[in-house]
């Protein structure tokens, strides 16, 4: 529940908490922030010239977000159901947040896939 609602209301999180940010969190991440600046934009401009221009910033930011949305639980599935979840070692994005602890290492596990065979 705690993964959807993330993945809904901040998509780049979602891919650093739960997901393999290596492969797409940038471009996630562009698409929410225009969609969220086309939002900005739509709201707190008072005086639109061109209704195309309110109508269009507004339907823009609902595309861009729902597709940074979509994207966001595909990829999240992806990664349950191949189990491909990393660290995201090295990455600037997710360096700052804190580990999930439920998360095994996957250095660990490859160590330890070694010294058993």
């Amino acid at each position: 529940m705690y993964q959807t609602l993330l993945s809904i209301f901040i998509p780049p999180l979602a891919i650093c908490r739960y997901g393999s940010a290596a492969c797409c969190i940038y471009p996630i991440s562009g698409i929410w922030l225009g969609g969220l600046a086309l939002f900005a934009y739509h709201f707190l401009t008072t005086h639109h010239i061109n209704p195309l221009t309110e109508q269009g910033s507004l339907y823009g930011g609902v595309v861009l977000v729902a597709i940074a949305i979509v994207w966001t639980r595909l990829t999240l599935k992806r990664v349950a159901t191949e189990d491909a979840r990393s660290r995201n070692r090295g990455n600037a994005i997710c360096a700052r947040l804190a580990p999930n602890p439920r998360e095994p290492d996957p250095l660990e596990e490859v160590a330890r896939a070694r010294r058993e065979s």
